[in-house]
């Protein structure tokens, strides 16, 4: 998820090497300093933080399983959450810690993240056991080795689209069916 997305407006500005050189110069100094060099900066090392410093980062790291987890451990949903959000967060469940969905044709698909998503689908598409399916076959291949996530059939479709073997091969596969001609023999097979 990118932090842009949480923000209203947002400005990226370079600032150019030559209107910049103080900080330059810090950033020199910090990495290569020498002795006898830049003498008109003063150096300190301090020891302890220069401010008192509370932990005020912005934490932006949730999860799409983070409001059903929160739902099935607590009882509380968000006061944001779409009408009937209830009903679809009935067809998950915690075992163990973890999240899993019931699924049609498995009792349960294990719920996982963006980054083992990732994972998952270069070894369905690519792996040891993979064979550079398309993204529909694929996506019901992640579905029988038990994993949920879900926009699966969208990000199988950008995976795809972005394999360069796949990419290479593709239009060998979609060329158009050639009639059967028919070939006479030169000999004659009566009897």
């Amino acid at each position: 998820m990118s932090l842009t997305e949480h923000f209203d407006t947002f400005q990226i500005q370079q600032v150019p090497r030559s209107n910049n050189t103080r900080v330059d110069i810090l950033s020199k100094l910090a990495n290569t300093k020498k002795k006898g060099r830049y003498k008109s900066l003063l150096q300190h090392t301090l020891t302890t933080p220069s401010i008192e410093q509370h932990n005020q980062c912005l934490n932006i790291t949730t999860t799409w399983m983070e409001p059903f987890i929160k739902y099935l451990e607590e009882g509380v949903t968000l006061a944001n959450e779409e009408k009937g959000w209830t009903r679809r967060a009935a067809r998950y469940t915690l075992i163990g810690g973890e999240l899993f969905r019931r699924g049609f044709s498995k009792p349960l698909l294990k719920c996982i993240t963006r980054e083992k998503a990732d994972y998952v689908m270069q070894e369905i598409h690519q792996g040891i056991c993979g064979y550079h399916s398309g993204p529909k076959t694929m996506a019901a291949r992640i579905l029988r080795a038990s994993y949920y996530w879900p926009i699966i059939e969208e990000d199988c479709t950008t995976y795809v689209k972005k394999c360069i073997q796949c990419q290479k091969h593709d239009p060998i596969t979609h060329m158009h069916q050639e009639e059967l001609h028919h070939v006479s023999s030169p000999w004659s097979f009566s009897k």
